[in-house]
């Protein structure tokens, strides 16, 4: 039999409730293996959940779900495919323009205008001087009283030679290598349009500009959370620059295991605090901002889960804002693979850096204290 067989083999058990922890193992490894198998996966349950009974997947089910999954897929590696091609080719360009034309254009204005400067020009005294005998010319001399075209202050030197010499040829001086902010190599000033300098630990920061694959949810920029309301208006999630440092790492460790995050909730502004504690104002679940307040204020708190690295998620304790034992550190009243899951993810997190709140497996706070935004 083959991989995919007996993947619907074990799914089928699983359905029918016969399947064993070996089966139950074998089938979380094909899972955690083979995104396709996830998708269908998705779908079976969806639709074992709205039918409320149990079914196995018809063989038809099976092939027109692969198919939309293998169709999407190479649709979207041609679509990424085509906008890296072109992006990559945009930014050769402008690198190549900026590396070679620029630093050539402004020396050649440079040694134009040494030029300028050091040619004699047609009005000068040298062009006045007596010419020589089969030189002369034979225009009247200028009466007194007549203008004649003249640079002021420019003469004859005592020696009198024409003060014209011949140009040397351009050097860069070190003037120029110093005070030229486009020489390739030298670093830039901000705001000169150069290099963007590296915030500050305590600068607030949009995470996705930082890792770019990670998965954002803000629940609290929709009405999809415990108070069924928007609490506030803004959809990125935003955290001090050390503790999204901290989330890099983090990160780097799931991406070698074929894993992700997903955020739910990062800095919560004091307002939208208020506006929870209006609405549930019980300090078990949600913190007075009358007293301390919300560490999610301080920009150093966020709440998220693990996924799969294609956004899939995997089996957690609960759902997000889960106001149940369900929701705490004691993962003996949920499913074994549940509660390994948040086991990884609580090693990973506390292993660089984060705290975990023992009512919420979703919720870690960075181990650095950072003041309120207000």
């Amino acid at each position: 039999m083959t991989e995919h067989e007996i993947f619907f083999e074990l799914l089928g058990q699983r359905f029918d409730g016969t399947l064993d922890a070996a089966g139950e193992r074998r089938l979380r490894e094909h899972l955690a293996s083979c995104p396709q198998c996830r998708e269908l996966y998705a779908c079976l349950v969806q639709a074992r959940g709205a039918l409320d009974f149990q079914v196995t997947p018809p063989p038809e089910l099976e092939a027109r779900v692969m198919g939309a999954v293998r169709r999407e897929n190479r649709q979207r590696r041609q679509r990424r495919q085509k906008t890296v091609g072109v992006l990559v080719g945009v930014a050769s360009a402008a690198a190549i323009l900026a590396v070679t034309l620029i630093p050539g254009y402004l020396r050649l204005t440079a040694g134009m205008a040494r030029d300028e400067d050091a040619a004699p020009s047609p009005c000068m005294d040298g062009d006045l001087r007596e010419a020589p005998p089969d030189e002369a010319d034979d225009s009247p001399a200028p009466e007194d009283g007549d203008f004649v075209d003249q640079v002021p202050g420019d003469s004859l030197k005592p020696d009198g030679s024409d003060g014209q010499s011949e140009l040397a040829p351009y050097a860069p001086t070190s003037q120029d290598t110093t005070d030229n902010p486009t020489i390739p190599g030298e670093s830039l000033p901000p705001g000169s349009g150069g290099e963007v300098p590296e915030p500050a630990d305590t600068d607030l920061v949009n995470v996705l500009d930082y890792i770019p694959d990670i998965y954002v949810d803000l629940r609290y920029a929709t009405e999809d959370n415990f108070t069924g309301q928007v609490i506030y208006d803004f959809t990125q999630a935003r955290l001090r620059y050390g503790t999204v440092k901290k989330l890099m790492a983090v990160m780097e460790e799931l991406r070698e295991e074929g894993y992700s995050l997903k955020i739910w909730d990062a800095l919560r502004p004091v307002s939208a605090q208020y506006k929870l504690w209006e609405i549930c104002p019980d300090s078990r679940y949600v913190a007075n901002p009358n007293n301390k307040g919300s560490t999610h204020s301080r920009g150093g708190t966020v709440d998220l889960t693990l996924v799969y690295s294609d956004g899939f998620e995997v089996e957690m304790p609960s759902g997000f804002d889960e106001f149940s034992a369900l929701a705490d550190r004691d993962y003996s009243d949920v499913s074994p693979q549940a509660g390994e899951n948040a086991l990884m993810l609580e090693r990973i997190m506390t292993a660089h850096g984060f705290i975990p709140y023992e009512a919420e497996w979703w919720h870690f706070t960075d181990s650095t204290t950072y003041d309120i935004v207000e």
